[in-house]
């Protein structure tokens, strides 16, 4: 799996890496490396709300971690965009290309956390929030 995971500075912007960036990029990269390894222990963690509810018993199946192997192999990710929102919380848009298809657009709404571990946990994902 690559992970392409980069954002561009605006006028007047650093070329530093912001620090909620590196929180986001972290996020999303372990998010999308569970994944593809069946690491349901991990994906528990970093799901929080409506998307950990709604994944729960898919988590909880023995057979969920090979089928997200087999659905992740040769999966390719890059973070596109993302917006810190008024709440403190971040929209990331991500493009998922699987191999012999056309790069599909994603995106995740993470929610930040009290949790020195992961600053921020993933509350949904969706074609569109």
């Amino acid at each position: 799996m690559i992970f392409f995971l980069a954002a561009l500075p605006g006028a007047g912007q650093a070329l530093a890496v912001q620090p909620h960036l590196q929180a986001v990029d972290g996020v999303v990269g372990a998010y999308l490396d569970a994944q593809v390894k069946g690491d349901v222990s991990t994906l528990s963690a970093l799901m929080c709300g409506p998307l950990l509810e709604k994944r729960q018993p898919l988590l909880d199946n023995p057979g969920y971690p090979a089928h997200l192997v087999n659905a992740y192999l040769g999966a390719r990710y890059s973070l596109v965009h993302h917006q810190v929102l008024d709440t403190g919380d971040v929209r990331a848009e991500i493009s998922v290309t699987f191999p012999g298809r056309e790069p599909a657009r994603r995106q995740l709404l993470l929610k930040r956390t009290a949790s020195a571990t992961w600053p921020y946990c993933i509350a949904a994902e969706s074609d569109a929030i």
